[in-house]
């Protein structure tokens, strides 16, 4: 749940050797907290990645979340092979 919170940051960290190994995206739900809105994801006001390096692709982001009531956040690794989630890191900033 976002509610009454305006900014949602994210650091995210996996095993991989590419910048495309990762995408992460955050998709809010419908005014009833219950349907995700499945055509549209919220884009960031500021990232950085994903960037490999050393063997882990890693990305941070800040979201504005303030329209929404509870948004979902996903990584997808579009790696060929299975990868180890090394850190994911969030914190809502409120009003």
């Amino acid at each position: 749940m976002v509610s009454g919170d305006n900014e949602l940051s994210l650091a995210y960290e996996m095993t991989g050797g590419n910048n495309a190994d990762l995408t992460v995206t955050v998709q809010p739900f419908k005014s009833d907290g219950i349907t995700p809105m499945t055509n549209i994801t919220i884009q960031p006001m500021y990232s950085n990645g994903p960037t490999a390096s050393g063997g882990v692709v890693q990305y941070t982001a800040t979201y504005d979340v303030s329209a929404y009531q509870k948004v979902r956040i996903s990584a997808k690794n579009a790696n060929a092979s299975a990868q180890t989630i090394n850190n994911f890191w969030w914190q809502l900033a409120p009003n």
